[in-house]
């Protein structure tokens, strides 16, 4: 059954973005994320052909892949907040920093002053 094998790959694609969200690896995800949607997108339009027994198996394996998404969003929300936070930390860092660069500038003596 083709839909019920492509509904599989796409938990098992939604394992592998949940590891890359856990790992804080979002380059990882973003192909992950086109991957599983394809899976499933293919799956759902091959469910049309299928049997009324079989559809039960399948909305079943749908249930388990809503799920997951629901997971998946909550990973990607959590690594989100932490990029942000991140960010929002590193801010009075660079302002420090720009702090020490303007305060170890040599000081600029116009020409008119200088010794020759």
């Amino acid at each position: 059954m083709y839909a019920l094998a492509q509904l599989d790959a796409a938990l098992v694609v939604g394992q592998r973005e949940l590891k890359a969200y856990a790992d804080n690896d979002p380059e990882s995800v973003f192909p992950l994320v086109e991957e599983r949607e394809s899976l499933v997108l293919s799956a759902l339009s091959a469910m049309a052909e299928v049997e009324a027994v079989e559809q039960r198996i399948l909305l079943d394996k749908l249930q388990m892949v809503m799920d997951q998404q629901r997971e998946l969003a909550c990973a990607a929300r959590r690594l989100r907040d932490e990029v942000m936070d991140s960010l929002n930390a590193s801010k009075p860092q660079a302002k420090r920093l720009v702090g020490y660069s303007k305060a170890a500038r040599p000081a600029i003596i116009p020409f008119a002053f200088a010794k020759s």
